[in-house]
């Protein structure tokens, strides 16, 4: 019967791999709900102009962001939740654009969530770097890799990480409506922890966005989909850890962004708990 379960789990997690593509941006942290548009970042070349620099490729350009806002609690994707109190948090996001290869991003990212009740604070910094693959004309697949730091002094002993992300972003426009499929790897590269390195983490994801009014400079969308886990030794954990479905509005105007979320979680192991999180926040890009 374990044997059947796990074949069953395997055989879900490569259909949604190879057969819609993969990979999540972020370790979905909980914090803020982000737009659906920051998504694969740009058009695909060939594979002759994937490696070489292309001489005339466009000019960099950077764009920065900060985001602060609230949250039920400080949650993990693996299930766990570790705040007391309501969470405040902060994020600053920095792109680089076409600083490698033309239409690929290298991504900066810094975040953080502060316990209103007993004052922790745990945080992460990031380095992403987003190649596309392919593109067609409503459509893309990108490669994201990257190296994060993680350090959660309020996850049970403390934890002072680093991450090796990997994953897969796949984007497509059926009329006005997007669609987000992504699958995302997070390998444990270093911890002080005593569970030692080398576990992972697959995170999958999908998202659909249903504009809802445009007007002038406002946009205002229905965001909403499924996100599933499942761990291989990361930080001692192993199998199908929980399924969510997150539903959520994200209006924009101009440089401004609000986005509210709410996600209930099903614990798919006897210790993890079944949680409805939510979260509100506000964002502004700086340049």
């Amino acid at each position: 019967m374990q044997l059947r379960h796990g074949w069953l789990i395997w055989s879900f997690t490569l259909w949604i791999a190879f057969s819609v593509a993969p990979p999540s941006m972020a370790e979905e942290l909980t914090g803020l709900a982000q737009p659906l548009a920051e998504a694969s970042g740009g058009a695909a070349a060939s594979p002759l102009t994937l490696f070489p620099l292309v001489p005339n490729r466009k000019r960099i350009a950077t764009t920065g962001k900060f985001s602060t806002g609230v949250a039920a609690d400080f949650q993990l994707t693996l299930g766990g939740e570790f705040s007391d109190g309501i969470a405040q948090q902060n994020g600053f996001t920095v792109d680089v654009r076409n600083v490698l290869r033309e239409n690929s991003t290298l991504r900066f990212t810094a975040w953080n969530t502060f316990d209103t009740k007993d004052g922790g604070n745990d945080w992460i910094s990031s380095i992403n770097y987003i190649q596309p693959l392919k593109r067609w004309e409503s459509g893309g697949l990108s490669l994201n890799l990257g190296v994060h730091r993680w350090q959660f002094p309020s996850v049970l002993s403390g934890g002072t990480d680093y991450i090796a992300d990997s994953g897969l972003i796949w984007n497509q426009q059926a009329g006005p409506i997007g669609f987000t499929l992504d699958a995302n790897v997070k390998t444990l590269a270093g911890a002080q922890t005593r569970n030692g390195t080398g576990g992972q983490i697959y995170y999958f994801r999908g998202t659909t966005a249903h504009p809802l009014r445009r007007a002038g400079k406002l946009n205002l969308a229905l965001i909403h989909g499924p996100s599933f886990t499942y761990a291989n030794r990361f930080y001692g954990c192993r199998g199908a850890r929980v399924f969510r479905y997150e539903a959520g509005l994200s209006l924009n105007y101009g440089r401004f962004s609000v986005d509210t979320l709410f996600r209930p979680q099903l614990g798919l192991q006897g210790r993890i708990p079944e949680h409805n999180f939510w979260s509100a926040g506000i964002s502004y890009v700086l340049w």
